[in-house]
């Protein structure tokens, strides 16, 4: 077999029940916990591996001005830090600036990171615990492979084969192919290697502007042919949330 072909990915239709918001928000708000209601939109519109979104710290969140419009770009910073030993990176090309999806950004993700910010929080979701010191994933990784998925009956992508958590990165590698994004840009959206000399040690990251405008803002999902699923529904009072 291809190696693509033994990569689990969630259809579009299933996608629009794992997010339907009588669903999602009837599984994932949870007191003190925001991780289970924010990780799987993160990856689903960024394609970020389950433990780069975990670690995530407060000040990863970055805005970021394009160098050709001048526009305000945020983005998920992704690195390995001196002072933070709890973050790893799987390798070198994980290392990398992944532009905030519009749809991320539509549920108010600043307004919760502005509350943390007062709440003088260091990490992004500070209630996960850490496994062997560096693994925050492990609890949302459960619950959503044992339990949410099992409970909406979602186990198996179309042709059989298990899904999980990470077949949502699947999912957007996927997307942004059919969408017909260069492969390096959906590289370097992933944290892959480039596969080429020049621009895996020699090259520059892409600009933040000209990877969202390239890449990130091509990651839309349809419910049916020419029809968007609609995530606005999903959308919390983050105030009324920590009160």
């Amino acid at each position: 077999k291809h190696v693509r072909d033994e990569r689990a990915r969630y259809s579009e239709k299933q996608i629009s029940i794992l997010f339907k918001a009588d669903n999602y928000l009837k599984h994932t708000i949870r007191k003190n916990n925001p991780a289970y209601y924010w990780v799987p939109i993160i990856a689903l519109f960024s394609g970020c591996r389950i433990n780069e979104i975990c670690s995530l710290y407060v000040d990863n969140i970055l805005k970021i001005k394009g160098r050709e419009t001048g526009r305000d770009i945020w983005c998920f910073n992704l690195l390995e830090e001196e002072h933070r030993s709890d973050k790893r990176l799987k390798n070198s090309a994980s290392r990398r600036i992944v532009p905030i999806h519009d749809e991320i950004l539509n549920l108010d993700f600043l307004e919760f990171v502005m509350i943390l910010k007062r709440k003088k929080r260091d990490r992004l979701f500070e209630e996960l615990k850490s496994y062997k010191g560096h693994n925050y994933a492990n609890s949302v990784q459960r619950f959503w492979n044992e339990r949410y998925t099992r409970d909406l009956g979602i186990e198996t992508d179309d042709d059989g084969k298990r899904v999980t958590f990470h077949s949502l990165r699947h999912v957007v590698a996927d997307t942004l192919k059919q969408a017909n994004v260069e492969t390096k840009f959906i590289n370097e959206h992933q944290g892959h290697s480039q596969g080429n000399i020049d621009l895996d040690r020699y090259g520059k990251n892409y600009d933040a502007e000209i990877l969202y405008e390239n890449c990130t803002k091509k990651i839309v999902y349809e419910s049916s042919r020419g029809r968007k699923i609609n995530f606005s529904a999903l959308k919390l009072d983050w105030g009324k949330y920590f009160k």
